[in-house]
């Protein structure tokens, strides 16, 4: 059980992570045009 817990923060931790550099990467290309 302690496994599937930590298995749940990895992956919360990654969705955090990808849509947190997205919308860098959104706020980048609206500054650029």
């Amino acid at each position: 059980m302690f496994y599937i817990y930590r298995y749940a923060g990895y992956v919360c931790m990654y969705y955090i992570c990808a849509s947190n550099i997205e919308g860098r990467v959104r706020a980048y290309k609206t500054r650029s045009k």
